[in-house]
């Protein structure tokens, strides 16, 4: 038995660069939220409740931060690296989700 080799060019297409990271904003504001209980809407504020927003920044630069009135910014423009937040919130959730138990 014998092989044959056969030769072959490819061509790749031209892969635009991109930039190692996208300037981003990290912003805050009050979640809209009304309390309820059986009686109706609860009317007394407990405690305020946050969340909070990534937004991309735009302008020439990438320096604007582009929140809206009622948010406060908490990280200016740049290059956010959020890893460890990340990974903390995914550890949390396996824990969790290890610590259920369903019974019929």
């Amino acid at each position: 038995m014998g092989s044959t080799t056969t030769q072959r060019s490819i061509t790749l297409p031209t892969i635009e660069t991109q930039a190692s990271c996208t300037n981003a904003c990290k912003t805050k504001r009050k979640k809209d939220k009304v309390s309820v209980a059986n009686s109706g809407p609860v009317t007394e504020q407990i405690a305020e409740e946050w969340e909070t927003l990534y937004r991309k920044c735009t302008g020439d630069n990438q320096n604007i931060c582009p929140s809206e009135e009622s948010e406060q910014v908490i990280t200016q423009c740049s290059c956010l690296d959020e890893f460890g937040t990340a990974s903390v919130m995914m550890q949390s959730l396996r824990q969790a989700a290890q610590g259920l138990i369903c019974t019929r």
